[in-house]
């Protein structure tokens, strides 16, 4: 007999095991946090470099216009 065929008839799962309530909240909201903070440092880097964000928009924007 198989190894596979002993793990299945011990009863092998298919796929990961399903996540506890708690955990999939704890990764829901540092999903959202993660999210929120990366909307953060856009705005700032935006605002900070403004120069330099506007020159490198207006390239890639030029680029995807000419295909």
């Amino acid at each position: 007999m198989s190894e596979y065929n002993k793990l299945k008839n011990k009863g092998l799962g298919r796929g990961r095991p399903a996540l506890s309530e708690e955990e999939r909240q704890s990764r829901r909201e540092l999903n959202a946090k993660r999210q929120e903070a990366r909307r953060r440092a856009h705005i700032v880097l935006q605002h900070k470099y403004a120069e330099e964000y506007e020159k490198i928009f207006a390239t890639e924007l030029r680029e995807l216009t000419k295909k």
